[in-house]
């Protein structure tokens, strides 16, 4: 179901509201762009370690594990079936 949330923003910058806009929902394509495959794959987002240094820890091996998948060409599927 849809969703609707409301965020404010504050900036000195100098741009109408729609030009606001579309700088911010770059910035999240290009978020979503970077971290989609942890999130989707590997449930990043859901990781509910805290401890230490601990959950820096598990996202460089999650990082070394997609890493690992996406370069395996013998087995032909996508990521999600690879695991």
């Amino acid at each position: 179901e849809p969703e609707m949330t409301v965020r404010y923003y504050i900036s000195s910058a100098d741009l109408t509201a729609e030009k606001f806009a579309t700088a911010i929902r770059n910035h999240w394509h290009v978020e979503n762009k970077l971290h989609w495959r942890l999130d989707v794959v590997m449930n990043e987002d859901d990781c509910k370690i805290r401890r230490g240094n601990a959950a820096e820890l598990f996202s460089g091996i999650r990082h070394i594990a997609i890493n690992i998948l996406t370069n395996d060409k013998v087995f032909k599927a996508g990521l999600r079936r690879k695991m």
